[in-house]
Order: structure tokens, then sequence, then C-alpha cells
């Protein structure tokens, strides 16, 4: 049974054709919250990182929205909306549990062919591994995490070249 939140990090990567497996704990808790397997893929709009969720956090941002501008037509409500809604994909996970990564949105946040998990309760990070261990706001247990993830595969700490 599925806790119905995102927890717990994880190191996965994604293939040439832009297929990323989505942790079986996070695919559980979309279907926990959503009785669905749709999910939601954003850019952060406050770290370099995708965010992923539910269509039950989708209207929970909606909601909130909704609230901080009270019907009102301004410049900063578009730019509010056009912020949180405008480049959010919602996908599919497939019955192998991935997901087609837009290829657009992995550009946006610099990802390149692994993704660093990390939950945060009612959605999670995606973040290309090597711009986490240089993020100045990474937490530390989860920069630990990463560290210890990495070299148990025995990848660098330093980006490898293109």
């Amino acid at each position: 049974m599925s806790k119905g939140f995102f927890s717990n990090c994880f190191l996965n990567g994604i293939d040439g054709k832009n297929r990323l497996s989505i942790p079986s704990d996070y695919r559980a808790a979309v279907t926990a919250r959503s009785g669905t397997r749709d999910l939601v893929i954003a850019p952060s709009r406050i770290a370099p990182c995708l965010l992923g969720y539910d269509e039950t956090f989708s209207a929970q941002l909606k909601a909130e929205h909704d609230a901080r501008h009270a019907n009102q037509v301004s410049r900063e409500r578009d730019r509010d909306a056009t912020g949180i809604f405008g480049v959010a994909a919602p996908l599919t996970i497939d019955d192998a549990g991935r997901i087609v990564l837009p290829s657009m949105l992995k550009k946006m946040r610099g990802i390149g062919s692994l993704v660093w998990f990390i939950g945060a309760g009612d959605f999670f990070q995606a973040w290309d591994p090597w711009t986490y261990l240089g993020f100045e706001d990474a937490d530390p247990g989860v920069l630990e995490a990463l560290e210890f993830t990495m070299d148990e595969r025995g990848l660098p700490r330093e980006r490898p070249a293109a």
C-alpha cells in the first residue's frame, strides 16, 4: 500500500529515446493520490530542476493561483499562470513504468542521461545529478545520499565531458 506522498531519492537513467523510468514508489504515490497514472512534469520556478506531480497537486496549484488573484485580471495574474502552467507537460506513465521526457524540458534544466529524483511530499524534484552537486541550496542529507549513490555506481563527481 502506497503512503500517497513522494519520499526517498533515486538515480535513474534516460535512454536514447528520452524514456525515463519513474521510481516504483513514485508511481505508487501517483496512483494512490489520483487513481490514475497521469503525471505532470514542469520546470521549477525556484530551482534548476523539474517538478513531477499528479492531477491532485495540479488542481491544488490551480486553486492556490485562483485564491492569490481572486478573479482579478492583471499582468501579474497572467505571468503567474503562465509560469505555473505554461510549460507543464501532462504525461502518462506507461505499462513499463516510464515516461518520455520532453526534450525541451530536458534542455531547459540541463538534464543529460541521468536523473536524480528527490521526494518532496506532494511532488518530486528531478535533477541533473551534477547540477544538484553544485546547487548552493542542496540539502546536506540529500547531497550525501547522491554522493554515496554516485560513488556506488562509479560515477565521477565532476561532470563528464560531452
